[in-house]
Order: structure tokens, then C-alpha cells, then sequence
């Protein structure tokens, strides 16, 4: 599917899931001369308007023959029950085709990961990179790869895939600042809104965005996330980066509704996660609260904290039947 594909289908997405959520919606609605994507009415009579965006960053960069034909013999040779996705990411480059002997240690910790208690893991593995061309200076003389296991929701689980879809580079992907400027194309257009502005993002990249990406893109502080909770008041004023919110500018935006993965007809793996401006124009309707998994801001002795829902699965809000629909394309 193109690239105007995936966002008309991002945009009938969004209108879909609120009119299944009980809302009424107005299509295009009129705005700075310009159109809104939706004009949403929630059940509880507040209304907002809602933007459809969806964010690609390029991850995967040039094709790269013997990545490719690592990808194949892993397909060949490993023998899993098909119980975890696999995402991988590389540093440096591959100038060899390597063999099946020398991937042995990554097919022993694919078919080694446990198939009673699902957990998600990582494992760095290491090759000599071979002879590069005449003309690389000084090129690394291994290939660094991560390979990431992710648990398959139960209706996938047992169900035969590409074990890996290729090689996403690491060390110099920029997550941060697509979503940044997505979310800043909204605020001239709807610079005089008087009501709440909600920009929906479908994060499709080959690597989503972490939890680590989102304090940074939205309040400029990268402090640990992986507890759930992450402090977003930085110790120092310029220790705080470029961000869409960390200075409480652009209060245009009332919030982000962050989706991952919503693809046509498949959408049961989806995830979403509502995140709160703390210092809006116009503050989010309370129904958006209630309603979808929500990354709240707290006030703190020492400063403020962004706090993660325990569950970010589009499925928790949604029966199977409901997600089926709106995976239609």
C-alpha cells in the first residue's frame, strides 16, 4: 500500500474508531479557512477537533545484499514455534555473505527462548564485517547486530512468518523529531481553535517509538522510562533538548493520541497511549481520559513526572469483533 494509501486509510481509521467508541464526528470541518480532519462530539457532550497523521521515519536505509541473505538462512535454518516477533537492528556494515555455521549462536537463542513464559528479550551478536571497497575509509571491522523477541499476542502465536524482515541501523536513527513536527504542522491551522486539538499519530516504522522517544519528543527530557515513570523536569535548564511541549510553548496541541502498528486488517496488535499537554490552551475532555490508556503528568516534591499506563493494547478497549471493523481497509 502507497504512502496516500496508509494515510486515507489512517484518516477513515480515526473517524471509525470514535463513531465505535459512541461519538458523533463531522468530516472536514471548516477552520483558519482551512479543514480539520474531524469535528468530534464525545458522549458526554464535550467536542474537539482531530487531526490524522501518520509517522514513517526512514529506518531501513539502502539495500544490502548479504543483510538480505543473513535474513533468508535464518528463515532456513532456525526452527522456533513461533511464539515471538523478531526485530533487528545493525551497526557498521556487512561485506561477506556469512554461513550457516556462523549464524548457529543466533539460531540457539531463537530456539533456546522459553515457550511457557513469554518474556521479551534482547541478544547482541557480533561478525568481522570482510574486505570493504577500495574506496570506504576506514570502515568498522565488525557488524554489530541486536536482535530484539518480542511475545505474539495469543491469536497470532503458532502461526508461521518471516522470522526477520531486515536490518534497521542503529546508533543513528532520529525517532524524535518526525513526531515533533507532525505535531507542530497542526498548531498554525488551528492556531484559533477554541476548542481542545487532539493530533492522532499511527507510528509505523519498522522500530516505534519507546517510551524513552516520547518524553524527549514531547517534554525535551530523555531520563530512564523503563520503570513506567519518567521524570520530564530536567535537573538543569539546559540539560532540557528540543521538545513540543518541555517549554510549555505550542499549548495550541491538548494532546497526542499515539498509535502503533494500525494497519489494514490488522489492527488486534495494535497499541495506543493518550498523552496530556500539562499546559494547554484547552485541556483534553475528561471522556479521552477515561476512555483510552492514559500517560498522565504528576506533580512531584521535586518535579514533574510523566507516569505510562500499565496497558497500552488498543485491544483493552475494544472487543475482537470492534477491531475487526476497523482493520477494514
Amino acid at each position: 500500500m502507497d504512502h496516500q494509501s496508509l494515510d486515507d486509510f489512517f484518516e477513515a481509521f480515526v473517524g471509525r474508531l470514535f463513531c465505535e467508541l459512541g461519538c458523533d464526528r463531522k468530516l472536514h470541518p471548516p477552520i483558519n479557512g482551512r479543514f480539520s480532519d474531524y469535528l468530534v462530539t464525545t458522549p458526554d457532550g464535550t467536542s474537539l477537533y482531530a487531526e490524522a497523521s501518520v509517522l514513517r521515519p526512514e529506518q531501513f536505509s539502502k539495500f544490502r545484499p548479504t543483510e538480505e541473505d543473513v535474513c533468508r538462512k535464518l528463515d532456513e535454518i532456525c526452527k522456533v514455534p513461533y511464539l515471538y516477533w523478531f526485530l533487528a537492528s545493525a551497526s557498521g556494515e556487512l561485506y561477506r555473505y556469512l554461513s550457516k555455521k556462523e549464524l548457529t549462536p543466533i539460531k540457539k537463542w531463537m530456539e533456546g527462548l522459553s515457550s511457557e513464559i513469554l518474556t521479551a528479550q534482547r541478544k547482541p551478536f557480533s561478525f568481522p564485517s570482510g574486505t570493504p571497497p577500495r574506496n570506504e575509509v576506514t570502515p568498522p571491522k565488525v557488524w554489530e547486530i541486536e536482535i530484539h523477541a518480542s511475545p505474539r499476542s495469543e491469536n497470532k502465536r503458532g502461526i508461521p512468518d518471516l522470522l526477520l524482515a531486515g536490518f534497521g541501523r542503529g546508533g543513528g536513527v532520529d525517532a524524535v523529531s518526525p513526531l515533533i513536527s507532525k505535531a507542530r504542522e497542526k498548531v498554525k491551522q488551528h492556531k484559533n481553535a477554541g476548542k481542545p486539538v487532539i493530533v492522532t499519530i499511527n507510528d509505523i516504522a519498522d522500530f516505534c517509538l519507546g517510551r524513552i522517544d516520547m518524553s524527549v519528543a514531547l517534554f525535551g527530557s530523555e531520563q530512564s522510562a523503563e520503570t513506567g515513570i519518567s521524570r520530564i523536569t530536567p535537573f538543569r535548564e539546559d540539560m532540557r533538548r528540543r521538545s513540543l511541549w518541555g517549554r510549555k510553548e505550542n499549548s495550541t496541541i491538548s494532546g497526542i493520541l499515539l498509535f502503533q502498528g494500525v494497519r489494514p486488517n490488522d489492527v488486534e496488535n495494535a497499541r495506543v497511549c493518550l498523552y496530556e499537554n500539562p499546559w494547554p490552551r484547552h485541556p483534553i475532555p475528561d471522556w479521552l481520559k477515561e476512555t483510552f490508556p492514559h500517560a498522565c503528568v504528576k506533580e512531584e516534591r521535586d518535579g514533574q513526572y510523566l507516569y505510562w499506563p500499565s496497558d497500552e493494547r488498543l485491544s483493552s478497549i475494544l472487543s475482537s469483533s470492534s477491531l475487526a471493523k476497523l482493520g477494514d481497509a
